[in-house]
């Protein structure tokens, strides 16, 4: 029978150093969507496991991924989002353009072995798929869309890069990344933690994984046992890519930033297509589905956190309900080796 990880793949902080190397440098890792970096000057942050990064629409109206971090005195250069002309240093005002090329660093004329071409912010590779902007320390990497195209006749007829933007939903997560990913990855949970909302719709029994020997993805569809309510499919694009999507026309997206072993922050953002953005009531019933469900899983999240510093912790006998987790499990030691 498959079993999960060894505890200490969750609290350690030495595990979470090899994660930081083994796991996410080398991954393609999600930031932003397109819109969110449309214009020129527009950017937004990023917490890489502990790597400040930063995305841009440069003048020439291409993408950059850029480490966000000043190569004077290693301060944190830009914060948040928005829209800057450049990317300028609070500490000592050393300005960057928006590719990361050092074009400005007060009294240092005439200085001697000064280069501004050796200065320059550090690149990272940056590609998109459907419509999620992505970037991968490796600037070498493989694409990510061929790995992919497994995923491809479980989204046909889905465009999620016409997917709109209708509400965020900000959590603090106290406990290992993983934790969260397995419960998102696995409906067996349903009949105990959301047994007066998914249940009764989409009982947990009834859910099939979708995995792909090798493949960086899994995928947990759900059929409705309700006529008239849509089915929705769980996506995870290993490490940290984590779309649910409501046939036909909804999606929210699990965007998380760690921080280490035992601290993640987690956004729920929820997106329906442009066709029914001035649909007020499905709206509504989007976010607010999203914002009861996800709190019902801060119990057991925070709960399994609890359990795996204990002595008495095991690793999870995997059922084939959790079939999804079992294919993390084997990709994240394969990547860990």
């Amino acid at each position: 029978m498959p079993r999960g990880l060894e505890p200490r793949y969750y609290v350690d902080d030495a595990v979470f150093a090899l994660e930081r190397e083994r796991v996410f440098a080398g991954s393609w890792i999600p930031v932003c969507r397109v819109e969110d970096v449309a214009e020129p000057g527009d950017y937004v942050t990023y917490d890489l496991a502990g790597d400040p990064i930063v995305v841009t629409r440069t003048r020439a109206g291409e993408l950059a991924a850029l480490a966000n971090v000043c190569r004077h005195r290693n301060m944190v250069i830009m914060r948040g989002a928005g829209n800057a002309p450049a990317l300028q240093c609070p500490y000592h005002q050393w300005t960057y353009a928006l590719d990361g090329s050092l074009t400005g660093a007060p009294q240092t004329a005439g200085v001697d072995g000064f280069d501004t071409a050796e200065l320059c912010l550090p690149r990272l590779a940056v590609e998109t798929w459907q419509g999620f902007v992505l970037v991968n320390t490796d600037v070498d990497a493989a694409p990510l869309a061929p790995q992919l195209a497994g995923l491809e006749p479980l989204l046909a007829g889905i465009r999620l890069d016409e997917m709109v933007r209708v509400g965020s939903i900000d959590w603090d997560q106290p406990w290992n990344w993983k934790v969260t990913f397995e419960n998102y990855a696995e409906s067996y949970h349903h009949r105990g933690v959301h047994g007066d909302t998914l249940q009764p719709l989409f009982p947990g029994e009834r859910s099939r994984p979708c995995v792909e020997a090798g493949a960086p993805w899994m995928a947990l569809d759900h059929e409705s046992t309700v006529e008239g309510v849509d089915p929705f499919l769980v996506l995870g694009i290993y490490p940290l890519l984590w779309p649910t999507v409501v046939r036909p026309d909804a999606m929210v997206w699990l965007k998380i930033a760690v921080h280490g072993a035992a601290h993640a922050t987690l956004t729920t953002e929820v997106f329906v297509h442009e066709s029914r953005v001035d649909d007020e009531a499905h709206v509504a019933f989007q976010v607010d589905g999203i914002r009861e469900i996800n709190a019902q899983d801060i119990i057991p999240n925070r709960g399994v956190f609890a359990g795996m510093a204990s002595r008495y912790a095991v690793p999870a006998t995997l059922l084939p309900l959790e079939g999804a987790v079992d294919h993390f499990t084997r990709w994240y030691l394969a990547r860990m080796a």
